[in-house]
Formats: structure tokens, C-alpha cells, sequence
């Protein structure tokens, strides 16, 4: 028999061998996670007390999942008792707990299909019981809790399927807790959606929104989106994304100048910054041009043209290149190597001043292709032409040229390429 062999044998034989593997194994059982995946039974059930949630594993388990759950009584002060709870199939109601001051024991929820409704739970300050739920199918809606100052435990929720709803919370500041959330009301399957942020009196600022790229579903019109009576709001940069009339859905629920909403918007009752949908637009301030401006950009007239634009915002200069043909059709005799024979690029670079760039074009020759060659360039700087850059909004300017040598003046609009790096500009734009 060999040694290992012979130490197996020896601890089969004894009993406190086992008795100390079966105690090593209770052990650390005690240390894992319950591994149920188990309805409860029945699936639906009110606590009304302390001593019903303290239970609730010996009066509906060993389970983890339960239909509908409502959690409302005087003397409920936690909710430990539910720690194991991973799903909810339907609706989750936590509500009128006067001395509930915390909910950590929702720990391990994942996903609620329905309803997420916390209301008039008056010592709850902090919604810390959330951090593994990624999604809510219907309803969110966070009022009526007087004593709530954040609701950083929500920063999974990626979606809310219906409608979200935070309204009458007096002390509440900001919704950094939602920045993880980037869609609401985009379910076929809710029966309401909007996005309601109302009354709530100590609220700031909804930066915890800036990641939301659309409200509502495409065609259904029935949205809304209300932004009302918060009396100390006065910065709403985090709406911009859904406000601005860049479509970041690709395609988004509107088809109107609000393509993100797929319905009304209404703002007001705010403080100045946050009354309108061109106050928050105006948020945005282009004058002080940023990096979110680096980009592809063209006129949409003339595909198949276009810039590279680049700001340093550090150097409080922008370069730009333009790919653009020659003013004539080269003749058929007329060959290149590689590309068109009439292809050319102009470069310039500049100044930034407030919202404009004055530039020198510069023209360089005697290149070759990938190869070390000693090129002329454009002297006296500014004696090609020159250009003033423009920029009126995170996705719109004009190229203004005169370029002497041929005898061309003009004013080219510009869009962006590809909407990715808006929010980017909104963002720092703001700052």
C-alpha cells in the first residue's frame, strides 16, 4: 500500500477522522452561499413584521425566488431575512416601513420581471440593498421617502423596461446610483412608459442619467419624459443625451427633432438651466472648443469628401486635413500609380478663438509613397489660402475657405461621420 493510500485508510478507519471531515464540511457549508434555485412556497406572501422577514426561510423555504413580495409593517427595521432571495418573477413592494433603515438584505437580487416600488419608508436614507439587480421589466419608482439621500445601490440596473419613476423624495440630492442605466421604457411588454423625476426638493443635478440613450420604443409615441418642480435643479447636463437632436439609438423611438424619446417632453419648475429643452441644450457650451470634436467630417452633399479635424485644447489649436478632388477633371490621358490622378488633401492648422479657428492652408509636393523624400511646403505660410472653422454645436460647422491660387471662395456645412463621440463633446462641453 502506498503512503497515500495508507493515510486514506487510516482516516476511514477512525471515527474522529470523520468525525472531523464531517465537521469541516458543515463548516464550510456555513460559509457558502445557498445554492437553492428553488421556488418559494406559496410564491407570493406580505411580511408584515420583523419576526415574518427574520423567518422567512423557515416559513416559505429553503428557497430563493418568489412571484410577488410585499414587505410593509411598523416594526420592520431590516431585511435580512431575505438575504438568499436572488429573483423576483413579478413585483417587489417595500413600503409604509416607518423604522426600516436599510435594505443590504436584497443583496443577492438579481432581476425583478415586473415591479420595483419603494414608497414612504420614512428612516430608509440609502438604497445600498441593490448592487447585483441589472434590470427592471416595468416599474421602477422610488417616492415618498423622506429621509433618502442617494440611491447609489441601484448602479447595476442597465434597463428599465417600463417606466421610472422618483418623485417626493425631500432630501434626495442626485441619481449618481442610475449611471449605469442606459434605456427605459423600451419594452413592448409594459403597460406605462416615462420618465418622471418631480418634487423631489433637495435634487441638484441628474448626471447619474448622462448614460441614457433613449425613452420609449420606435413608432409607439407614447412616452414621456418629465423633468418637473424640483425646486433646487439647476443642472440637467445629464439629459443632454436624451434632449439633443442627435439620434444615439440608431434608430431611436422618436421621429421628430427629439429622436431619443418616443413622445412628449416636459420640463419645468426647475431652476434656470433646467427649464426647457433649449436651457439644457444651452448647457453645451461649443464656445470652448474640446477634444469631443475630433472626428471624420463631411457635407452630406458631397460624399465621398471630407475632414479629419483635431483639437488640442491644451495647445488652444486645432488641425485639420481635407481630402477633396481637383477643380477639373483630369484628362483620360492623365495616370497615378495609386488613386486617382485627381485627388488632393489640404492641411491647416490654427488658432482656437471662442468658437473658431483661423487656419493657414499649407500644400506640400515632391512626396513619394511611404518613402523618405524631401517635400516642399507651402511658403509663405498662408499664401495657399485659408480657412475659419466653425463650430455651432457638438455635430454641426462650417469649413469657410478662400484659396487665392484658384480663384475659390466658400462655406462648406459640416456633420459628423458618426454620432459616437457627440455625448463626448456634450460632456466636456459642459464642464
Amino acid at each position: 500500500m502506498n503512503s497515500q493510500a495508507h493515510f486514506l485508510h487510516k482516516w476511514r478507519k477512525s471515527p474522529a477522522g470523520l468525525f472531523l471531515i464531517f465537521t469541516l464540511l458543515a463548516f464550510i457549508m456555513t460559509l457558502s452561499p445557498p445554492l437553492w434555485a428553488a421556488d418559494c412556497n406559496p410564491l407570493s406572501m406580505a411580511l408584515h413584521t420583523q419576526a415574518a422577514v427574520d423567518s422567512f426561510q423557515d416559513t416559505y423555504g429553503p428557497c430563493d425566488r418568489v412571484l410577488s413580495l410585499y414587505v410593509e409593517g411598523a416594526d420592520i427595521n431590516n431585511l435580512d431575512g431575505l438575504s438568499a432571495l436572488t429573483g423576483v418573477g413579478s413585483s417587489l413592494y417595500i413600503q409604509n416601513n416607518p423604522v426600516l433603515g436599510n435594505i443590504d438584505g436584497l443583496s443577492a437580487l438579481t432581476n425583478v420581471t415586473r415591479n420595483l416600488w419603494i414608497q414612504n419608508n420614512d428612516s430608509l436614507t440609502a438604497l445600498d440593498g441593490f448592487p447585483a439587480l441589472t434590470n427592471v421589466g416595468h416599474l421602477l419608482a422610488i417616492f415618498e421617502n423622506d429621509a433618502l439621500t442617494n440611491i447609489n445601490g441601484l448602479s447595476a440596473i442597465k434597463v428599465v423596461g417600463g417606466s421610472l419613476v422618483i418623485r417626493d423624495n425631500a432630501l434626495l440630492t442626485g441619481v449618481d446610483g442610475l449611471s449605469a442605466l442606459t434605456s427605459v421604457a423600451g419594452s413592448e411588454m409594459a403597460d406605462q412608459r416615462f420618465l418622471h423625476i418631480e418634487n423631489n426638493a433637495a435634487l441638484t443635478n441628474l448626471d447619474g442619467l448622462s448614460s441614457v440613450t433613449s425613452v420609449g420604443i420606435q413608432g409607439s409615441g407614447n412616452a414621456v419624459v418629465l423633468i418637473n418642480n424640483n425646486h433646487a435643479l439647476s443642472d440637467c447636463k445629464g439629459m443632454l443625451r436624451v434632449v439633443d437632436p442627435w439620434d444615439d439609438a440608431e434608430p431611436g423611438p422618436g421621429g421628430g427633432v427629439i429622436p431619443d424619446v418616443g413622445g412628449e417632453v416636459i420640463i419645468g419648475g426647475n431652476l434656470v438651466g433646467c427649464n426647457s429643452i433649449a436651457e439644457i441644450l444651452e448647457s453645451t457650451n461649443v464656445s470652448r472648443l474640446n477634444a469631443g470634436l475630433n472626428d471624420a467630417w463631411y457635407n452630406p452633399v458631397t460624399s465621398g469628401q471630407g475632414f479629419f479635424i483635431t483639437v488640442f485644447p491644451d495647445l488652444g489649436a486645432v488641425s485639420l486635413a481635407w481630402f477633396t478632388y481637383d477643380t477639373e477633371l483630369p484628362g483620360d490621358d492623365a495616370t497615378a500609380n495609386l488613386g486617382d490622378p485627381g485627388h488632393r488633401w489640404l492641411t491647416a492648422v490654427g488658432p482656437i478663438v471662442d468658437n473658431q479657428v483661423f487656419m493657414d492652408i499649407e500644400l506640400t509636393s515632391g512626396g513619394l509613397f511611404d518613402t523618405a523624400t524631401e517635400i516642399q511646403r507651402t511658403d509663405p505660410p498662408g499664401s495657399d489660402g485659408t480657412i475659419i472653422l466653425t463650430f455651432t454645436s457638438c455635430n454641426s460647422g462650417t469649413v469657410e475657405y478662400d484659396i487665392p491660387s484658384i480663384n475659390r471662395q466658400g462655406t462648406v456645412p459640416i456633420r459628423r461621420v458618426a454620432n459616437d463621440n457627440i455625448a463626448l463633446c456634450e460632456v466636456l462641453g459642459a464642464d
